[in-house]
């Protein structure tokens, strides 16, 4: 379950905005190295390594803390991804998601009398 607090801020907006736009940067530049790298050596990088490769290679505005928390939400993100069950939806052979695949039989269009008939081929 994701719990969400809302607290009040007292940082002018302009300030709030610039400190939401370099976190999102980080998190970007987290993200791009990943891939980069895996794209280009087929090493999945660490989460601990790519932080220290963000540490080295962009300076930023933020607080520690904020930093590593813009870091480690990727990794987060990727961990959540993984758990999600896997649908015909998000496959790319270009099939698609139909909802009764998995039953016995499939529907009929009442209007038209006609019954659908979804194969597979592989």
């Amino acid at each position: 379950m994701i719990r969400t607090h809302i607290l009040d801020c007292h940082l002018p907006r302009s300030e709030a905005d610039a400190l939401n736009r370099e976190s999102g940067r980080v998190y970007t530049d987290v993200l791009v190295w990943h891939y980069r790298i895996y794209r280009r050596t087929g090493h999945w990088l660490s989460q601990g390594a790519a932080e220290k490769l963000n540490d080295s290679l962009s300076p930023t505005t933020l607080h520690a803390h904020s930093r590593d928390a813009a870091q480690q939400a990727f990794y987060k993100a990727c961990k959540t991804a993984a758990r999600q069950p896997q649908t015909r939806q998000s496959r790319r052979d270009g099939l698609g998601y139909s909802g009764w695949a998995h039953q016995d039989t499939p529907p009929v269009l009442p209007s038209l009398g006609i019954t659908l008939v979804h194969e597979l081929i592989c």
